[in-house]
């Protein structure tokens, strides 16, 4: 009889099972003292911290303890006789962005964060995938800038169009008030710039693969190996994990470099509200003549209106429907990235 693969589903009851045989491992001595750290990425079961001093631990996290850390997280813990110890506390968050996880429940993808910084490259920039961030961003009450990478790739004449189109989207997204800017991490185009953005504020950059992210990256951070599919190896087996990661700054700041994320989470948000979180469109929905007008076919659609006097892109309705049938395909309140 072929072995049967455990469920990657946990409930919360199992998961404290696991926390609680995975803590009998280590030695916390009782004149141990409790102190600040810094979650610099989390594994699954256990979390790599920093504390005060820079050193880092890895720590498995007390079943007592109310969710699950997240890069950026301020935890209260305390260490063992080695260099692993346990969190006995997540400090209270003042911004997180989340996703839908198994079983109904949300995952902190990172925590306490000042702007999201959504990268792409020029052949796979989307205005619907750009605008999904926008508005769970928006949700999540977290600033938003929209970078898009390898600048270098267009150049010459025969991009001379695309370039050009590049740079208008680009341009209706800094009108709506958003940091949004072409650069290049192999020539340096727009990296000053960029490198001003990021001074003294944690920045959570997302984007698909491929995009150039973890060049960015490397541009800043040139003395620490940049580390994707960590190993957790605290207690008992061994377990590969794909985790959003934190790296401090050379010029001050913090950069969290996520992991893929496929879905965010946009609970309470009723599909149609979420012309609300459109900056150019929501001053013309708030006077529709329907509370719930779709921008569609309804009579007196100010949207529509707005359209077809030339104040609103066209191709920005397109984008709001796409999230607000995304929303319905996805379940309440998951925001598929995808089109």
């Amino acid at each position: 009889m072929p072995r049967r693969k455990p469920s990657c589903s946990l409930n919360l009851h199992q998961r404290q099972r696991i926390r609680a045989s995975r803590q009998q491992f280590l030695h916390i001595p009782d004149d141990s003292p409790a102190q600040n750290g810094l979650v610099l990425a989390n594994y699954g079961f256990n979390s790599e911290i920093e504390n005060d001093s820079g050193e880092r631990f890895r720590c498995t996290v007390r079943e007592t303890v109310d969710g699950t850390p997240a890069a950026g997280d301020q935890v209260i813990w305390r260490q063992g006789n080695t260099k692993q110890g346990v969190i006995e506390n997540i400090l209270p968050r003042r911004s997180e962005l989340r996703r839908p996880a198994s079983q109904g429940r949300l995952q902190t993808v990172a925590a306490n964060i000042d702007r999201i910084m959504v990268i792409f490259s020029p052949e796979r920039f989307l205005m619907t995938l750009a605008d999904r961030y926008l508005v769970a961003s928006a949700v999540a009450g977290i600033d938003v800038a929209i970078i898009i990478n390898k600048a270098d790739l267009l150049q010459g004449n025969e991009f001379r169009a695309y370039r050009k189109e590049i740079k208008r989207d680009l341009k209706l997204y800094r009108r709506m008030g958003y940091l949004a800017k072409l650069v290049s991490a192999h020539n340096g185009k727009g990296m000053k710039w960029l490198t001003q953005q990021l001074t003294d504020q944690t920045t959570l950059m997302t984007g698909q693969s491929g995009v150039g992210k973890s060049s960015l990256i490397r541009y800043w951070i040139t003395d620490e190996e940049i580390r994707i599919g960590q190993l957790s190896t605290l207690g008992r087996g061994r377990q590969t994990t794909s985790a959003s990661r934190l790296y401090h700054l050379p010029i001050g700041g913090n950069i969290i470099d996520s992991a893929g994320i496929r879905a965010l989470a946009l609970q309470g948000i009723a599909a149609n509200r979420v012309a609300d979180y459109f900056r150019d469109i929501a001053q013309y929905a708030s006077k529709c003549r329907f509370d719930d007008c779709r921008h569609d076919a309804e009579p007196d659609c100010a949207v529509q209106a707005a359209i077809t006097q030339g104040k609103v892109d066209s191709r920005r309705l397109f984008s709001l429907h796409s999230i607000v049938d995304s929303l319905a395909v996805g379940g309440d309140g998951m925001l598929l990235l995808q089109d």
